[in-house]
């Protein structure tokens, strides 16, 4: 194996580049994918025919920054769809011309936050497609538009490397990553910024991925997403979510270093048909989908012995971002499947894993982590207090652990520790091994089906801001959801018939939701539910609305609800 410990992300591409250059990286659609049909054949792209055209890509940037007059070690942002292996090569190529990529997914759908990031982290330009973005009037920096590119054009799985990208023997010529680059030297400087995937205030935060932090992140991926005996043949993954977003960067970079590919589905949520296709095709042997996407493929396993057949023959079936449907949950353990459920934060990447069994969900911390248990702070629970006989513990990341954030404003400010803001409950495994139940997050936050959070308590502020002439109270719920939905006690007199009330709350959140990502805004009338004055449950000490109590009471109606927005139940439902 490569050692990880002194290499860049670019030295890895380079050197599996060179040492299995006509090993899958990638599994590419033959042809493009149509809306609502399985794609039945894919193509491989090799590491060598990716190592070029990212080498390509490499190139054009390079001379656009030094047309513009972009200094290297610059931050370069690019807003780009996220769904394609080409969006992935335009961030490579941006990083390989010696500059740091800061990336925007198409789930930035108002420019002004990703205007506002980009003067955070004080970026010199910014990458987009002009055919997906086109409010970028007032943008503070340079616009580099990929339409108008060379590199489009020759990223397809049919263009060849010319004879110039190897050497009489075989050798790469050029490669990736500046021959200037010491990894001691340059270890602490940034290799990439994603950011959170809540707002904390206004617009979500920068987190700054160095080279030494990227470390952390290839020691991790062998035990959480490839565990099990080194196979003969190749670990064959299906693309998570979006290159713009970290999980995907995860898997990306496991199958770099450790000689896995990823298969690019037709969607994210793919077919059970298109399911079978990638196994029959591809070889895909290692499923890892979000919880809300996965439900199908277990429900038709459920129905049909010859499909569970097939799922049993995965290497590992692993999940995450929220916890499947309970009932579906346990029947997966209990069936025999090799399931894991993943537990990850994107400022500090993968962190626990569940233990193999009939047990669901019981998490193991990651054995590369530096961490501690502490009483969980700021924790209410239904009836107003923390549950008794029931101590809570909330994960906390310490400064020696390689996965340690280092942005200063994802610390705590008192001890300078990393809070991940998840609590937990411990309890015991087989022969008496330390195992963790997760029980949610701090009361103000809940977290969607994607595995993104919420800040609850900034959407019902913004309700009694906006609509303090209508409501007497409120509280945000959707908890394991598509997004948040919200429940509503109207002062006297204010209630309109026809759906008016809902359309009228959703009109006056509009400045709010404006730099919101989707899944932090209500704004589709059917999830503002009113309820009669005084029924949302309530602490006794306080009087607060005990938000769990209240999505657990409202639960058909608010299924209902969700129902109206999306047909399509495995997108919504708990």
């Amino acid at each position: 194996m490569i050692n990880t410990l002194e290499k860049t992300h670019l030295q890895i591409l380079d050197d599996t580049a060179r040492l299995y250059p006509n090993k899958p990286l990638f599994w590419l659609p033959k042809t493009k994918p149509e809306p609502g049909k399985a794609v039945e054949e894919w193509v491989p792209l090799t590491r060598r025919k990716f190592h070029w055209h990212v080498l390509l890509a490499k190139k054009f940037y390079a001379e656009r920054f030094a047309t513009m007059g972009v200094p290297a070690g610059s931050v370069v942002g690019l807003w780009l769809s996220g769904n394609y292996h080409t969006d992935l090569i335009h961030a490579l190529g941006v990083a390989a011309a010696g500059c740091v990529p800061q990336l925007f997914s198409l789930y930035y759908s108002h420019s002004e936050v990703v205007f506002e990031l980009l003067i955070s982290s004080e970026a010199k330009a910014l990458v987009i497609d002009s055919t997906l973005v086109s409010d970028i009037s007032g943008c503070p920096v340079p616009i580099i538009d990929v339409a108008e590119s060379k590199v489009s054009s020759v990223l397809d799985f049919t263009s060849e490397p010319g004879s110039s990208h190897l050497g009489d023997q075989g050798e790469l010529v050029e490669p990736l990553q500046s021959p200037d680059f010491s990894f001691g030297d340059d270890k602490d400087k940034v290799a990439i910024v994603h950011h959170t995937s809540g707002s904390t205030g206004k617009i979500p935060k920068l987190i700054p991925w160095t080279h030494k932090w990227l470390t952390s992140v290839y020691s991790k991926f062998k035990e959480a997403w490839a565990p099990g005996p080194d196979y003969a043949t190749q670990d064959v993954y299906v693309r998570l979510g979006n290159f713009n977003h970290c999980a995907v960067w995860y898997e990306y970079l496991g199958c770099v270093l450790y000689g896995g590919c990823m298969i690019m589905p037709s969607t994210l949520s793919f077919s059970t048909e298109e399911l079978l296709n990638m196994i029959k095709c591809c070889g895909l042997n290692r499923l890892c989908q979000y919880s809300m996407m996965m439900q199908p493929a277990l429900e038709r396993a459920q129905r049909e012995p010859e499909f569970f057949q097939t799922l049993k023959g995965m290497r590992t079936i692993m999940y995450g971002g929220t916890s499947l449907a309970p009932e579906m949950e346990l029947w997966a353990h209990e069936s025999g499947l090799n399931m894991a459920n993943i537990f990850a934060s994107s400022e500090c990447g993968l962190l626990m894993i569940s233990s193999p069994g009939p047990i669901p969900s019981l998490f193991k911390p990651l054995s590369n982590i530096s961490y501690r248990f502490v009483p969980a702070r700021d924790f209410e629970d239904d009836d107003g207090s923390n549950r008794e006989g029931l101590e809570l513990l909330e994960l906390v990341i310490l400064p020696d652990s390689p996965d340690f954030p280092t942005s200063q404003h994802l610390l705590d400010p008192n001890d300078g520790l990393f809070y991940t803001g998840d609590f937990f409950e411990r309890t015991t495994y087989q022969g008496g091994g330390e195992r963790f139940i997760f029980r949610g997050r701090k009361n103000d936050w809940i977290k969607c089906a994607m595995g993104q959070i919420c800040d609850a308590k900034a959407i019902e502020d913004a309700v009694r801001q906006y609509c303090a002439d209508l409501i007497s109270d409120c509280v945000v719920v959707g908890q394991n959801r598509r997004g948040p939905a919200l429940l509503i006690e109207t002062k006297a007199g204010k209630m309109m018939d026809g759906g008016e009330f809902q359309k009228l709350v959703v009109r006056r959140l509009e400045e709010f939701n404006r730099n919101r990502f989707p899944h932090e805004r209500v704004s589709d009338p059917h999830l503002v539910l009113v309820v009669e004055s005084g029924v949302l449950p309530r602490t006794a000490s306080k009087g607060n609305i005990r938000r769990k109590s209240a999505e657990e009471q409202f639960k058909r109606r608010l299924d209902e609800a969700f129902i109206c927005v999306s047909p399509v139940k495995h997108h919504f439902l708990s």
